[in-house]
């Protein structure tokens, strides 16, 4: 009897923590979403908000919000994310006395050039988009980037990892993409272990 009690216990606690992960797991993917939601409506005082509070140590809210600005409102190059997707995300660590969970996703990034401006040869139109295809190519991969000449426009699959980090473990993620370009950053807003897990991928 005292031994069908225990496993029924076990079980239950079992099925407890399953469905607190999965839940957890979902907030994940939830505000991820509502985070890109944001960037792509342009809503970029909210986007920030989604981001490790650490990074502002750094760059303050105002000059990220500007920078976003700069680079999504510029008249001479259009830019717009679409179709985001989370492929995984991974398991809910207990690190340093926060919680960490890796994420895939991708997304498509569209950017075009305003070729209104007269001044601009053909051929400088050509040499311009020739080296941005080749930059594109370089970072996302060849099989990423499609070109259009007619209208000077890119179409781009970025797929990437981020960390989404908790105080709770359940709700108000915020999330860094992984970029082993700028492991400065890295190191100052990611614990030791998940550096060196990231260190260690290939």
């Amino acid at each position: 009897m005292i031994k069908k009690i225990v496993l029924s216990l076990l079980i239950v606690s079992f099925v407890t923590i399953n469905l607190y992960s999965q839940d957890a797991k979902k907030n994940v993917e939830n505000d991820f979403l509502t985070y890109l939601g944001h960037l792509m409506n342009h809503e970029f005082t909210e986007s920030i908000e989604y981001l490790y509070p650490e990074l502002f140590e750094s760059v303050t809210k105002e000059l990220m919000i500007e920078t976003l600005e700069q680079t999504f409102n510029n008249p001479d190059i259009k830019i717009s994310i679409t179709m985001p997707k989370v492929h995984k995300v991974g398991e809910i660590r207990y690190i340093d006395s926060a919680y960490y969970c890796k994420l895939n996703y991708s997304h498509y990034m569209n950017m075009s050039f305003d070729n209104s401006d007269t001044t601009i040869t053909l051929s400088e139109i050509d040499t311009r988009d020739n080296m941005t295809l080749t930059s594109l190519e370089g970072t996302f991969g060849v099989e990423n980037v499609s070109y259009d000449p007619t209208n000077s426009s890119f179409e781009i699959l970025s797929a990437k990892d981020c960390y989404a980090k908790s105080e709770t473990g359940l709700t108000n993620w915020k999330f860094i993409d992984v970029d082993k370009n700028n492991m400065m950053i890295m190191n100052l807003v990611l614990p030791k272990q998940i550096i060196d897990e990231i260190n260690s991928e290939e």
